[in-house]
């Protein structure tokens, strides 16, 4: 009985993870950690549940306390299936994934390029493991050498346009595609930056749904190349959707953390709202206008007061 309910309380918290309640989730996760002396989970199983664990607290930014259970359930999943198993892949992708958000590049990339090699000797290139994990170190290349990062993107993106097995239509395409339009928009090329997330918004949508936070990142990025090229009002329709985005985003995972998530998510999409509709008012400067540039300018001077009372640097 005790091990079926914490099956129906995994189910529980992967729920509320799918459904951006992270918190929730990750006391749902506890609990389990909690009971498992009373059900003696199985190693394999054992290492899923720290697995999903290392997830949620990887959603809220505990790269720290990510990167520590992820060690564990990458341990366990050895002991269980042994390095040459999908499992065992994905465990290691997930810690590397970890590493590279917490700034940890070189030990990043040294996973990841594990990943590859043992990937290679149970797959072909033609898998979606493969792809995933390319563009998982072109996203740490990226941090140091662009080159590397836009050549292994390439890579991937040509893997996917010539594979029969992989579809185009998934969130792993997508962030190729997202990634490849940062390298153009910032070298510059704007039109092609444009193209590239166009479509990379389009199938984030499909596959992830419209109100994911990952929609609202590209739709913020977008924002900014429509504000590169002076098309103000583009830029505006993509940051205030982006905005919709988040606020509905903030109320799904609820008070705990929600000054951070409101910093990272909804605070820092105000500043480049003002600053676009500053550009349009001075080309257009019509009532509807000048009043959206007012309520902006007045939300973006609370927010500055609630950053520097609650000490966030910016």
């Amino acid at each position: 009985k005790t091990h079926d309910y914490c099956i129906w309380l995994n189910n529980l918290a992967e729920f509320y993870n799918k459904n951006n309640q992270y918190t929730k989730a990750i006391e749902v996760g506890e609990k389990i950690q909690s009971l498992n002396h009373l059900y003696q989970a199985s190693t394999e199983e054992q290492s899923i549940l720290l697995g999903n664990l290392a997830n949620y607290y990887a959603n809220l930014l505990d790269y720290s306390k990510a990167i520590k259970i992820g060690k564990e359930a990458l341990r366990l999943q050895k002991i269980s299936t042994g390095e040459y198993s999908l499992e065992y892949i994905k465990r290691h992708s997930n810690l590397a994934s970890f590493y590279s958000d917490y700034g940890m590049d070189s030990l990043a990339v040294s996973s990841i390029k594990e990943v590859i090699d043992l990937g290679l000797k149970i797959w072909d290139d033609n898998n979606h493991s493969y792809g995933w994990a390319l563009i998982n170190l072109a996203s740490i290349y990226g941090n140091f050498d662009r080159k590397k990062a836009i050549n292994t993107l390439n890579e991937v993106i040509g893997i996917y346009e010539k594979s029969s097995e992989l579809k185009q239509d998934t969130y792993e395409y997508a962030q190729a595609l997202q990634n490849l339009a940062y390298y153009y928009g910032i070298d510059g090329y704007y039109e092609e930056a444009i193209s590239y997330n166009k479509k990379s918004i389009s199938i984030c949508s499909s596959s992830l749904g419209e109100g994911n936070i990952k929609v609202a990142r590209g739709m913020r990025i977008m924002s900014e190349y429509y504000a590169k090229i002076h098309d103000y009002n583009n830029a505006i329709t993509y940051i205030q959707k982006a905005n919709n985005i988040a606020k509905n985003y903030i109320e799904a995972i609820g008070n705990s953390l929600k000054s951070q998530w409101e910093s990272l998510y909804l605070y820092q999409l105000i500043p480049f709202l003002t600053s676009w509709y500053t550009k349009v008012a001075v080309n257009n400067a019509n009532d509807k206008v000048l009043s959206d540039l007012y309520d902006s300018i007045l939300l973006s001077k609370r927010i500055a007061l609630f950053k520097k009372a609650d000490g966030y640097g910016w």
